[in-house]
């Protein structure tokens, strides 16, 4: 068997060497560089946040030539404010995956319907923009709108007297009810309130314009004609047959006997001397547009100062200073049936309905669309 001989020396040596390189690791283990925190990193390029356009709606009637808005709240994470935001507009013929097309040249806020959207949905996109940090950010579209409808007419064509006539019209800022622009028999849309020769014919309450309505005006005075002359034979019918304007002294004061309370009432009534889809007005329906005198009503509606055909002969008055119109509806007093009227006036401040007049008189007839 082989021997290993070891001297103490060696042994030492071995031991000394072992022990230094053991304290060398103690030595390097326990040693910092620097003993102060480390500052914080250095933040990601870009961290700035874009700003947004945050709920959008649109409000405006879906209409063709009407104006519809955007609003929104714009909002920047680090409040840089707001500069150039903008607008797109969009059409299509579906919400559900079809083709969406931005519209030429609609870049603001607001966009007036054009005829060639009707039938077609609309959507408006907002890009907001900051005047510094990240901008623009992503564009951001409202809900759709539509389907569009068609424009609103400005004007509408009826036979009267037998003639085919244009008549504007006058949608109302108080009710927004479509009202035409004229009485009817008038020539055209008066320039005035005291427009004569374009304040219409004069109708008996409840009867059609067969005539017995018709009022010669001239143009530049307040005198005025009738077209037609008068009979004193009452009607049992609702058409009398004839274009003669009925007079009578004796009470209810009526042209029809016995009396009927339907011939003008509710949108229509058996008589409407309106064309189809307009009516006469109700008593609620004239109180509603909350005319003043005739300056205002005029600016309004282009009321008139038309005056009246008396009952018990047939002439005129009250044709300079008094705006006075049929009503549609009837108050049943003791005495009979009698229509309100709606009564404008130059020197009242606010117009009124009265039951003074009765159903033989002649008045201007306003009509306003169903």
């Amino acid at each position: 068997m082989a021997s290993i001989t070891l001297r103490a020396g060696s042994i030492l040596g071995v031991m000394r060497q072992t022990l230094f390189a053991s304290l060398g690791i103690i030595i390097l283990l326990g040693c910092k560089k620097n003993d102060s925190p480390s500052p914080p990193p250095a933040p990601p390029l870009g961290s700035n946040k874009a700003p947004e356009a945050r709920s959008i709606t649109v409000d405006g009637t879906v209409k063709a030539a009407e104006t519809v808005t955007v609003h929104y709240t714009y909002f920047d994470a680090e409040s840089n404010p707001e500069s150039g935001t903008s607008f797109q507009w969009y059409v299509a013929g579906d919400t559900t995956g079809g083709a969406v097309t931005p519209i030429s040249g609609a870049t603001n806020g607001s966009y007036v319907i054009q005829a060639s959207d009707r039938t077609k949905f609309l959507r408006v996109g907002v890009t907001a923009k900051a005047s510094s940090g990240v901008s623009p950010g992503a564009e951001v579209r409202s809900g759709w709108l539509g389907p569009i409808a068609e424009a609103e007419p400005v004007s509408v064509t009826f036979i009267y007297n037998g003639q085919s006539v244009t008549y504007g019209i006058i949608t109302s800022a108080a009710t927004h009810r479509k009202w035409m622009d004229r009485n009817l028999g008038a020539a055209g849309a008066p320039g005035a309130y005291s427009d004569w020769a374009n304040m219409g014919d004069l109708f008996q309450w409840g009867r059609k314009a067969d005539g017995h309505q018709l009022v010669n005006r001239a143009a530049t005075t307040a005198g005025t004609t009738a077209v037609n002359g008068t009979t004193t034979t009452l009607s049992s019918l609702d058409n009398p047959g004839n274009s003669l304007f009925i007079v009578t002294q004796a009470n209810p004061f009526d042209w029809h006997v016995p009396q009927n309370g339907g011939l003008w009432t509710g949108t229509g009534g058996t008589n409407n001397s309106c064309p189809p889809g307009w009516h006469v007005p109700t008593v609620d329906e004239w109180r509603a547009e909350n005319l003043g005198n005739l300056t205002d009503a005029y600016t309004k509606l282009k009321i008139t100062a038309g005056g009246m055909r008396n009952f018990n002969d047939g002439g005129f008055s009250l044709t300079t200073g008094d705006g006075l119109y049929w009503t549609s509806s009837i108050f049943n007093s003791s005495s009979g049936l009698v229509p309100y009227s709606f009564n404008v006036t130059a020197v009242n401040n606010n117009a009124f309905a009265l039951t003074d007049k009765v159903s033989a008189v002649g008045l201007s007839v306003r009509c306003i669309k169903d």
